[in-house]
């Protein structure tokens, strides 16, 4: 809202009194008092006071919104009133006043990462999201969106360098931090297990993002959003068996070749097979067991 006080300090009454508020571009014309006229062409507002204008002040008001920028910072906005009359003025240097605006801007960013991008299912990982204002302005109502995707379950968190107030709902995943200084770096760390598929197959892909908003204007929007992804490592496990006789005579010795596969994407670690053959009747094992890797024990199969 601009006021503007038109002061008549005499001594005479004056005439065809007339109030020019020009709009500046960065600002959108709403409403003017006392009958003040807006022209769209020229951007600005006319009153048109009349004659007989008395000694003393009168105030008129324009409110306007103020503009998002095209591209880019916000630059100061000037808007500027004058008053004229056909009656003698002594004194005119006063009959223009100005007054600038400078919009809040702040650029905010937010930052994410992930302890270990390439987990096992069941694997607890870390996800750290970082929060900062390039300034110049201080940021207010500050709040991160940052909802756990399917594919992680959420375990527990923690906010670290924040505001008092700052909280994290994990059910709508709205990271609260309210008013960031250019000076400050809050961060949440969210702990997730890396869950199993729904259905059998390779595990998916799962991209968790982060996305940072503000009340001030953001001259820099293409840091508001950062992601990063864990894709669980598989380990296709294969076993076949082979016997060197099917069909033996009573007596006869045979050998048994079981051949482990793994036709994942990844190597496969704690790997254990066991082979049930000392329980069975009607055989008996002769000599001992040879791998090429890992190590056996006969006892246990």
């Amino acid at each position: 809202t601009y006021t503007l006080t038109v002061d008549n300090a005499g001594p005479s009454l004056a005439d065809n009194v007339v109030v020019t508020d020009s709009i500046p571009a960065g600002i959108t014309f709403m409403s003017a008092s006392n009958g003040g006229a807006y022209n769209p062409s020229t951007r600005e507002v006319t009153w048109s006071l009349g004659n007989n204008f008395p000694l003393g002040q009168t105030q008129l008001t324009v409110q306007a919104t103020v503009d998002t920028p095209a591209s880019g910072t916000i630059s100061p906005i000037t808007n500027t009133a004058t008053v004229t009359s056909t009656t003698t003025d002594p004194n005119p240097n006063n009959n223009t006043d100005d007054k600038e605006i400078v919009p809040l801007q702040a650029d905010l960013a937010v930052f994410k990462v992930v302890n270990d991008p390439t987990p096992n299912v069941g694997d607890t990982i870390l996800f750290g999201i970082g929060a900062a204002n390039f300034g110049p302005d201080e940021a207010t109502s500050v709040v991160v969106n940052d909802l756990l995707p399917a594919g992680v379950s959420y375990v527990s968190h923690q906010i670290q360098d924040a505001p008092a107030g700052s909280s994290y709902v994990p059910g709508t995943g709205v990271w609260t931090i309210g008013t960031l200084n250019t000076a400050d770096f809050p961060v949440l760390l969210i702990e997730a297990t890396v869950d199993a598929p729904a259905t059998p197959g390779i595990p998916p892909t799962v991209t968790n993002t982060a996305t940072i908003t503000g009340r001030e204007y953001d001259p820099d929007p293409s840091n508001n959003t950062d992601s990063v992804s864990e894709t669980p490592q598989y380990a296709d496990l294969e076993v076949t068996k082979q016997v060197s006789d099917a069909a033996p005579n009573v007596g006869d010795t045979i050998t048994y070749t079981i051949t482990v596969t793994n036709n994942g994407a990844d190597t496969a670690t704690g790997v254990t097979l066991l082979d049930t053959l000392k329980d069975l009747t009607g055989l008996q094992i002769v000599g001992t067991p040879q791998a090429n890797f890992g190590t056996e024990d006969q006892g246990t199969g």
